[in-house]
């Protein structure tokens, strides 16, 4: 596969005021970037930065922006191939959500044209025992690959922040910045699971097409077989946070040059919404997101540096709050 890219970009500075009261500096900073895909059509992405120093410890600054960023064309064109994956069938007794009336209701009556199954229901190992623990290995292979029907991911960021860099301790640096981003049709490779729960939880019919249920009698009837794992767009991704970095060069002394600085983000709120349409998930932070990854509510790192002529040395500490996961009793 190909596709082809043509794009222009352009940006200009312009310094409002300088070394006036209030105002020792005042910056707009204008950016604006076309972009026309054979395959997308035409884009057109912009950001906006102001910077304002009041006096010549602090300054101000913020910025708007737009993004885009089309699939790679192993995105689209990368194929499809066959592995045995691990899921939890929503269906099974023990470790599905049949403890929800309404997976339950579908998984006993069928749904979206999917055969019904028992009320006893188990998902089976290879071996046609039923699983021991949940996220189990397939008994037949899924298919898993790309998509060419993919769409552009879009996004729009804000960010507001202060720098303190005070006259009276040189070396000394600190800021602290508010983040606001939102990207829009989230590229992601959705779990088997995922793919299952929403179907039978949130009655997404097309995703309850991307599988089958073994008709062929045995021990094997009722089982997940031909389940297809493409890459998808999911609705949109939302975070809001703050990072904080400090930093200081202490003064030289006849040992070495030290150098302490730490940067840390606390996320405020993380929103998800992974079929367009579909409810908006707003509890995954602190938790371990099975399309986001780990999303720890506060990171943080500090290093101390030291050298000394040819030599040098570097301390570093990271700490990660803590993560929950669910557990099945």
């Amino acid at each position: 596969g190909s596709y082809g890219l043509n794009e222009a970009y352009a940006e200009v500075n312009i310094p409002v005021l300088k070394d006036m009261p209030g105002a020792q500096l005042l910056d707009l900073d204008l950016a604006h970037r076309f972009s026309h895909y054979t395959n997308f059509g035409n884009t057109n992405n912009n950001q906006f930065k102001l910077s304002w120093q009041p006096v010549n410890d602090v300054l101000v600054r913020g910025s708007y922006g737009t993004g885009f960023r089309a699939p790679a064309i192993a995105n689209l064109y990368g194929g499809a191939l066959q592995s045995f994956t691990n899921y939890t069938d929503p269906c099974d007794v023990n470790y599905g959500l049949t403890a929800i009336p309404i997976v339950k209701q579908r998984c006993l009556n069928g749904f979206a044209g999917l055969p019904a199954v028992g009320p006893g229901y188990t998902q089976l190992t290879p071996s046609a025992a039923p699983i021991p623990e949940p996220d189990y290995t397939s008994t037949t292979p899924f298919f898993t690959g790309a998509n060419p029907n993919l769409k552009p991911e879009t996004s729009k960021s804000y960010t507001a922040g202060i720098v303190y860099s005070p006259h009276y301790l040189t070396g000394f640096n600190a800021t602290l910045d508010w983040y606001r981003i939102r990207i829009n049709n989230v590229i992601t490779l959705p779990t088997a699971t995922s793919i299952l729960d929403n179907c039978y939880l949130l009655g997404e019919t097309q995703q309850c097409g991307q599988f089958q249920r073994s008709q062929a009698g045995g021990p094997f009837e009722g089982q997940v077989i031909n389940l297809i794992q493409t890459l998808v767009n999911e609705g949109f991704v939302e975070e809001r946070g703050e990072d904080l970095s400090l930093s200081y060069l202490f003064p030289e002394t006849p040992v070495g040059l030290f150098k302490f600085d730490s940067t840390s983000t606390y996320i405020n709120s993380v929103k998800e919404q992974t079929t367009v349409g579909g409810p908006i998930i707003s509890d995954t932070l602190g938790a371990y997101d099975p399309v986001l990854g780990p999303l720890w509510r506060f990171r943080s790192t500090v290093n101390l540096n030291w050298s000394y002529k040819h030599f040098g040395a570097t301390w570093t500490i990271r700490y990660y709050s803590s993560l929950s996961e669910p557990c099945i009793a």
